[in-house]
């Protein structure tokens, strides 16, 4: 929560910031709006719905309202890549996508002997962490419901729930792991895309079969 004093600041500091990405986007959807007499369509009944809101009579907060989806979007593009790099195991590409302050921790209360509590520095002792988590057994990542916050610019945060799952090789000890927990990210925009700035994952429950 900002200080009363400096809201008024924060919130131009957000517009001047953002209107450049909102006016980028604002021309691509113009643009592709003259593609097709159905897009065009589309495009009018969106701008009856802004209008309906009123919110055309304020470009200021349009643009702030454009630049925040955009940068949701592409937040959730990030979460999307980094679990698909680590269920490919990719993990030279999972190490693209963090900051270089990066920092992780892991926290079950004992819940997961694969995964004990540990804190992390940097992305490659982050993915190597979960590198040895997973080894050559075969993943899934679900991670679903986002609740996000554009706190700055350049800034956000947003927790997620995530439910992750193992087969394992033959021979191995056990069958499957099972568990479920949340995400407590946060992003950092740096040379024009978003990446990981920390991300704490606290584990509810596992199950080992």
């Amino acid at each position: 929560m900002l200080p009363i004093g400096r809201h008024y600041c924060h919130r131009k500091k957000l517009l001047l910031d953002f209107r450049v990405r909102a006016r980028n986007t604002s021309r691509y959807v113009e643009g592709a709006s003259c593609r097709s007499h159905r897009t065009r369509e589309a495009g009018s009944s969106a701008a009856t719905i802004f209008k309906g809101a009123e919110l055309n009579k304020d470009k200021d907060k349009v643009d702030l309202l454009l630049a925040q989806l955009l940068a949701i979007e592409q937040i959730k593009q990030l979460k999307a890549r980094y679990s698909c790099a680590l269920d490919t195991k990719d993990w030279s590409g999972a190490e693209t996508l963090f900051t270089e302050d990066f920092t992780g921790e892991v926290s079950n209360a004992g819940k997961s002997s694969s995964m004990p509590d540990k804190t992390m520095k940097g992305g490659k002792e982050w993915v190597a962490a979960s590198r040895d988590a997973i080894l050559e057994n075969d993943s899934i990542h679900h991670i679903m419901l986002p609740n996000i916050e554009i706190t700055s610019p350049s800034e956000a945060k947003g927790t997620w729930v995530g439910r992750f799952g193992f087969k394992a090789q033959a021979g191995a000890d056990f069958r499957s792991v099972d568990g479920y927990g949340h995400y407590y990210d946060t992003y950092e925009y740096v040379s024009a895309r978003w990446l990981f700035k920390s991300i704490k994952l606290s584990i509810l429950f596992v199950e080992v079969t």
